[in-house]
């Protein structure tokens, strides 16, 4: 049963309940991805057959055909030396307005490929990217003429013609990379993507624009987790010679840009984002020489809106100073010769006035103008 979270004042609710076996229309197919999208009443599921692999599109609300898709399935294009052998555990499917990706992996090599569909005029693909990366890739749509994906740099691609391979716009150094590095990417915005007005949220003071969002990088290892908190400013304020040469680090991260570290105690870090927020469990500086399991961390919503910063009013901690983190403390792989990044995108900080034992939250998120904690039970708190 699924009753996705819907943003203020929108009261509306979607319940249904897929019997075993259901979602798939196909028979004899195993269903490796599902993705629901309220905004747009879609619900699309990635499945294969033994021989392809199909996307089918349908109403989330009624299980009817889709009014908008251009068919009921979408087709991929050929898979060279894929030969069906696709990692279950990597296919990740997002969607944006008009276009929906699939991302894959080979389960025997190196080797990803994305595919792209203007899922509302067309059921086969012509936008195809692929590389070779040993560690976890992902991407996310910016508008709808963009789209980034995070490898070992990150590349920016125009998505604006659909009839063509992507078009390489610029591609941005990272100044580390981590073993295991995993994405956690911006968010379907519902307001530039809703086709239901009557599920579109009233803009208020802080409504991000577009070009002012934020980008969030998670990276793990054993020793440490970095979290690269990213505005999406520098994807849309492009020189024109970006796509000539890789852009260094030092000339778009430090102003664009925080890093902080996480406790390597947590199998991963605890942190979301939405719009120019950040939510994010850090341990409480006092309690570092105590043992992992009575260590206690606080919980710190931050705003990068510069709206947010310029007008505060004293709610929060204005944070212009400079952050700095000592690579060599990382056990990483570098891409600059720079010893410590220095980073001093400004934000408002707000401290929870609670404390958190390690195993206290299972997970946090919030949405426009609410978090949840998810530890026994699920807490809901206004922001």
């Amino acid at each position: 049963m699924v009753k996705p979270i819907l943003p203020k004042p929108s009261q509306r609710t979607i319940e249904r309940n897929w019997s075993p076996g259901t979602l798939c229309t196909v028979p004899n197919s195993t269903n490796l991805c599902v993705l629901m999208d309220p905004a747009q009443n879609l619900i699309a599921v990635v499945y294969f057959d033994d021989e392809t692999l199909f996307i089918n599109l349908r109403a989330l609300v009624d299980d009817s055909f889709h009014p908008q898709a251009a068919g009921p399935i979408l087709f991929l294009s050929e898979l060279p030396g894929y030969d069906n052998d696709v990692d279950s555990e990597s296919v990740k499917l997002k969607v944006m307005g008009r276009h929906i990706a699939l991302q894959l992996a080979a389960s025997n090599c190196d080797t990803w490929q994305l595919q792209i569909w203007d899922w509302q005029r067309s059921t086969t693909s012509d936008n195809v990217l692929s590389g070779d990366h040993p560690y976890e890739v992902d991407f996310c749509f910016l508008r709808n003429d963009r789209l980034l994906v995070v490898a070992d740099n990150l590349k920016l691609y125009s998505i604006e013609d659909m009839s063509k391979t992507p078009e390489l716009l610029a591609s941005f150094v990272l100044p580390v990379q981590l073993p295991g590095m995993t994405a956690c990417l911006l968010p379907v915005d519902s307001i530039t993507c809703s086709s239901q007005p009557q599920m579109q949220v009233q803009q208020t003071m802080y409504t991000p624009d577009p070009k002012h969002r934020l980008l969030c990088i998670t990276m793990y290892t054993y020793v440490s987790s970095i979290v690269y908190i990213i505005s999406t400013r520098i994807f849309f304020d492009l020189p024109e010679i970006a796509v000539a040469t890789p852009i260094p680090w030092k000339c778009w991260g430090p102003s664009n840009t925080r890093i902080f570290r996480c406790p390597p105690e947590h199998d991963e870090c605890r942190v979301h984002h939405n719009g120019n927020r950040v939510l994010l469990l850090l341990r409480v500086h006092n309690s570092k020489r105590k043992p992992v399991w009575n260590r206690k961390y606080e919980l710190c919503i931050m705003d990068f809106s510069p709206l947010a910063v310029r007008n505060s009013r004293g709610l929060g901690q204005v944070v212009t100073k400079p952050s700095t983190l000592n690579v060599a403390d990382l056990n990483c792989k570098r891409n600059s010769c720079e010893e410590r990044l220095t980073t001093f995108l400004p934000y408002v900080k707000v401290v929870l006035n609670r404390r958190f034992g390690l195993d206290d939250l299972k997970n946090i998120w919030m949405d426009k103008d609410r978090i949840y904690l998810l530890s026994d039970k699920l807490e809901v708190i206004d922001v």
